[in-house]
């Protein structure tokens, strides 16, 4: 339960404040789905948030939790959560005008930062023994 207020914590301070209605957002390694039910409560009823976790229990667990309190997100299609390896994130619902990443990684994934709308936020925490974060990643614009 550490790395979640972290993990919280890290959210916030780097994405929270820039996410506005009607925008995109993709969440690598949702784990509970916490994060991206957030997102999608952020971008409003015109957003649309990813959530990917490559294990399918935590996926499992997290659409059952977020239909007892927040059905509405995943019946509109505001939220969708889903099995699959997050490194390749999940182009066909990009660009992302938000991309966080939460999950083991080895590296700046460029398959996600190619999914980011120029000029957007991307955050990534590389989870090793002990939190290294990388540098915060705005696209830029070109």
């Amino acid at each position: 339960m550490a790395y979640c207020g972290h993990k919280r914590n890290t959210f916030s301070n780097k994405i929270c404040f820039n996410i506005t209605q009607g925008m995109r957002g993709l969440d690598i390694g949702s784990g509970t789905g916490y994060l991206t039910a957030c997102m999608a409560l952020m971008v409003g009823e015109r957003g649309r948030v990813i959530g990917i976790e490559h294990i399918p229990e935590l996926v499992e667990n997290s659409i059952r939790n977020v239909r007892r309190n927040h059905a509405n997100l995943l019946t509109s299609g505001r939220m969708r959560l889903m099995v699959g390896d997050g490194r390749k994130g999940f182009p066909e619902a990009g660009p992302y005008n938000a991309i966080h990443v939460g999950a083991a990684a080895h590296g700046l994934p460029q398959e996600l930062i190619a999914q980011l709308a120029p000029g957007e936020l991307f955050t990534f925490e590389l989870v090793l023994i002990v939190f290294k974060h990388l540098p915060l990643v705005v696209k830029c614009l070109n």
